[in-house]
């Protein structure tokens, strides 16, 4: 059995099974803020989230999820989750 590719760097979706799911890889050595862009609703939906070095799983449903990348530098506590603003 080959040994699985570790994920990219950013946003990316996967299946296990029948189910999808979305994921945010981050590649760097400190945490980030990423915007999420969730579908429907336009950006009332949105939310921002800190992330730690590596994977962080998304909520819910892969297909719910349009993107996530990054909008702030380090210095934000790991799981931090805030509703959108313009940025």
């Amino acid at each position: 059995m080959r040994p699985l590719a570790p994920p990219p760097c950013g946003f990316f979706r996967y299946s296990v099974r029948s189910s999808r799911f979305a994921a945010c890889n981050h590649c760097g050595p400190t945490t980030v803020r990423v915007h999420v862009d969730v579908r429907g609703g336009g950006s009332t939906n949105d939310y921002h989230l800190c992330v730690s070095p590596g994977r962080t799983q998304l909520p819910g449903a892969g297909p719910n999820y349009l993107n996530a990348y990054r909008i702030g530098g380090a210095g934000y506590p790991s799981g931090q989750h805030t509703g959108h603003t313009s940025h």
